[in-house]
This record gives C-alpha cells, sequence and structure tokens, in this order.
C-alpha cells in the first residue's frame, strides 16, 4: 500500500510540474504580446499626431510651423516619402545626378540609400509615405507630402532622443516637411 502511495505522490508532483511549466509559458507569451502591441499603438499614435499636424498646416497656405514629434522607443531613423516624385514611369525612370557623371533612378537611389523594403514599397505603389527603421509592422500613411529634397525623400538618421524637430509648410493639397533649421 505504502508504494502506491509513494508513486501516486510521485506522479501527482509531475503533474503538478507540467501544470505549473504551462502557466509559465503562456504569461510569458502574454507578456510578450502586450509589449508587441504596445510598440504597434505607439506607432498608431505617431501617425494621428502626424496627421493631424499635416491636415491643420495644409489647409492653411503658407503656414511654417515647427513640430517635435516624439518617436517610439526603438527606432533609429525616420523617412518621409514624396509618393507623387515616383508615381508614374516617368518618375520611377527618370535620373538623378548622384555625382560627376554618375546618373540613377530615384527608386535605385532610395533603395542604395535607405532601405530596399521602402523601395519595393514606392516601386509597388503603396501610399505609405512614413518609414521607420528598423521596419514597423504598421504602415504609416498621413496624406499627401512634399519634401523639399531632389530625390524625392529624406531621412532623420541615428535619433538619438525620441524627439524630432520637423518644418511644416501649409501648400494648400499637400504639405512640405522638411528638418527644422534652429536659424529660421
Amino acid at each position: 500500500m505504502r508504494r502506491a502511495q509513494i508513486l501516486g505522490q510521485a506522479l501527482l508532483f509531475v503533474l503538478g510540474a507540467i501544470i505549473f511549466a504551462m502557466i509559465l509559458l503562456y504569461g510569458y507569451r502574454s507578456i510578450s504580446t502586450l509589449g508587441e502591441m504596445k510598440s504597434q499603438v505607439c506607432v498608431i499614435e505617431t501617425q494621428n499626431t502626424l496627421k493631424n499636424q499635416i491636415e491643420r498646416v495644409t489647409a492653411s497656405v503658407g503656414t511654417v510651423r515647427r513640430m517635435d514629434l516624439t518617436l517610439c522607443p526603438g527606432f533609429e531613423t525616420i523617412c518621409f516619402v514624396d509618393n507623387r516624385m515616383f508615381q508614374g514611369s516617368s518618375y520611377t525612370d527618370s535620373q538623378i545626378q548622384t555625382g560627376p557623371n554618375t546618373y540613377k533612378t530615384r527608386v535605385d537611389f532610395l533603395a542604395e540609400n535607405q532601405s530596399a523594403l521602402m523601395a519595393d514599397a514606392v516601386r509597388s505603389g503603396s501610399d505609405q509615405n512614413i518609414f521607420l527603421k528598423p521596419a514597423s509592422e504598421t504602415q504609416i500613411r498621413v496624406g499627401p507630402l512634399t519634401v523639399l529634397e531632389n530625390q524625392g525623400f529624406f531621412c532623420i538618421d541615428n535619433i538619438e532622443s525620441s524627439t524630432v524637430s520637423l518644418r511644416l509648410e501649409g501648400l494648400g493639397k499637400t504639405t512640405q516637411v522638411g528638418k527644422w533649421q534652429e536659424e529660421q
């Protein structure tokens, strides 16, 4: 009888250990999922903030505003793309000078200098016009943008603090976006 009780206690102990391990695994997965959701929510909040500011400025032709955009932790680069510069074969195939006697298409220049993922998104006709590095699962679209740079995009790299100062200028149908220069 005693052997049966010892065997029964051992089985209960093993079963308890398995249930405990399963609860720990489930808890770990749940906490990891919450962390991923928090990151997605932060990106969506950034998109909404940008979209609201850009819509306000677009309507006021000639208005120039400084926007201090707080980025989500973990992102090193933010890029703004003027999709109109990449639409249609005339824009995609148009050459820009990248050096003395060196010309490349805008999309190739984008792929080489920033990201092949960005170039593929632009090439496919996506309306995403803001890209984060490392790449975000959530696509950011804020409406029509114009950028000052001739190549059709500009990026702010090596973001050390989580805040980026942007220059927004209303043009009526679009907003021109650039990096805020302190002497303005």
